[in-house]
This record gives structure tokens, sequence and C-alpha cells, in this order.
């Protein structure tokens, strides 16, 4: 997810994204423009289903991008920004172990176990299948310490369906 962060005054906003390659740029994404200031913006990290390791919308995973985006107000005044990224490994040997969620199904909270081995930068997020779009940080720590961990969580705002949670520990998955 890339935290775009604009102006309250921004009326419109649109993101073309390139895959570096070498000393050439190849355009992988881009979006009209969009109503609304730029919050955020949302890569799947899930593969398509060819095998190929690329996930939806022609992102590979542990490869460098850069993101122009471009902010309009109602006078037609333009502003772009460019944001250098690297995707994360999907790779699920991560430095942790014992990982439970429950209950399943939840409707109105859950509780994340998990023992991580090392000192580790943590990430927790949640996705929704169809909306794709992360709505919580449930927990980011640069430097957890090792340990045995529980957290309960409220998820009565989530959408109803298909929810996911995704737990980044360093670079993996």
């Amino acid at each position: 997810m890339l935290q775009t962060g604009s102006s309250s005054n921004d009326d419109f906003y649109k993101i073309d994204i390139y895959e570096l390659v070498g000393t050439s740029q190849i355009l992988i994404s881009s979006t009209d423009w969009l109503e609304g200031p730029a919050e955020r913006y949302c890569i799947k990290t899930k593969e398509e289903k060819d095998g190929s390791g690329i996930w939806f919308g022609g992102f590979k995973p542990n490869t460098n991008y850069r993101a122009f985006l471009s902010v309009k107000n109602e006078c037609n005044s333009v502003d772009v920004k460019d944001i250098y990224f690297t995707t994360p490994s999907t790779n699920c040997n991560v430095a942790a172990n014992n990982i439970s969620v429950s209950p399943n199904p939840a409707f109105s909270n859950i509780t994340i176990n998990y023992n991580i081995n090392t000192t580790s930068y943590i990430q927790i997020l949640h996705a929704h299948s169809i909306y794709g779009v992360y709505n919580d940080i449930i927990e980011y720590n640069p430097d957890k310490s090792p340990g045995s961990y529980s957290i309960n969580y409220d998820i009565a705002s989530w959408y109803s369906g298909i929810n996911y949670i995704v737990i980044q520990i360093e670079d993996k998955v």
C-alpha cells in the first residue's frame, strides 16, 4: 500500500506507476483522474492464476518501482510528486511460528496469536477479498522483541465476506 497523502485542497488525483528496469521505466499501472484528495493506493500481492509469480496488475515481488502522484485543485493547478518503492517478497518462510487467528468465522472481535524468534520489523494489516483496500493497520512495530504475542482486535466495522490478515515480518509476508 502506498500512503500518498495530499493536501485537503486537492480535488482530484491520478497515479502512474512504472517498473524500473535498468535505466528504463515501464508503465505498469495508471489511473484516470479520481475525485477527492489522494490517501492511499493498494497493490494486491496475490499472484495471477497463470503461475508466473506476477501479482494482479502486473506487479512483481522484490521489484523496484517509481510512482508519480498527480494532484489537481478546482483551479486545474496540477502538482506532481514521485515516490520510489520496492515491493516485498511473498515468501511464507517467515521468522514467526504458531500464527493463529480466531475465531473463524468472526463477527465482532478476533484474536491474533504469534511468536517471533528474533527482533524484527512487524506489520499486521487487514484486507478484504473484494475491496482489496487495507482498511486497518492492526499492528506496526519496526523493532519488535522476540516472544509470544496476542492481539485482540475489534472487527465490527469490517465489510462482511472474506477478510485477510496480512502479517509482514522483515521482508517476508
